[in-house]
């Protein structure tokens, strides 16, 4: 969001997640980016009020799998953009391994930015660290939505999405679609 943010200096934007931790984090990242023009929203995006037809965009990354009620969730968005509003949406949809997410992870920064880079990394990055491997136990204690890509899509047109783009991205563990609402 940060880089959109800078990018469209005019344009208002609104960070929404009910983790107060996470909440302060992302504040700080704002503050320390300069950006005025993102407000930080405590709430789950199933109980967050916005006018109907009030935004152009609406970005959900590594989020949808882990709210309690999708179908609220999409709802509200559906609500929220404008008739030509674009939906970006990434999700988790299979079970992530953390040794191939690490091994991964660690194999491009150690070949793009040496070890000093990654012993950096696992100093400064343990809340990243936790909250993966926080997303992949709730995962496995079937806490949290998993699907295939074809089931991800059919379920955004269920919610009254037309799905224009769609993808496996993030090593296959994640899909991502670009929607616009129905018409009709």
């Amino acid at each position: 969001m940060c880089a959109l943010a800078h990018d469209l200096p005019l344009a208002r934007f609104f960070h929404v997640d009910c983790d107060p931790h996470m909440n302060r984090v992302a504040a700080d990242k704002y503050q320390r980016e300069g950006l005025t023009n993102v407000s930080v929203i405590e709430g789950a995006a199933a109980g967050v009020e916005f006018a109907p037809q009030s935004f152009d965009l609406v970005l959900c990354v590594n989020a949808l799998y882990a709210m309690g009620s999708q179908e609220t969730v999409l709802s509200n968005v559906h609500r929220w953009l404008k008739p030509n509003g674009i939906f970006f949406v990434i999700d988790f949809g299979r079970q992530s391994k953390l040794f191939d997410w690490g091994k991964y992870i660690f194999g491009n920064m150690y070949r793009k930015e040496g070890l000093g880079a990654c012993l950096r990394f696992v100093k400064n990055g343990y809340e990243t660290i936790r909250q993966n491997r926080n997303g992949s136990k709730g995962q496995s204690d079937g806490n949290y939505w998993l699907h295939s890509t074809d089931e991800f899509a059919s379920f955004l047109s269920d919610c009254g999405f037309a799905v224009e783009v769609l993808s496996v991205c993030y090593r296959g563990y994640c899909d991502l679609a670009v929607c616009k609402i129905k018409p009709g």
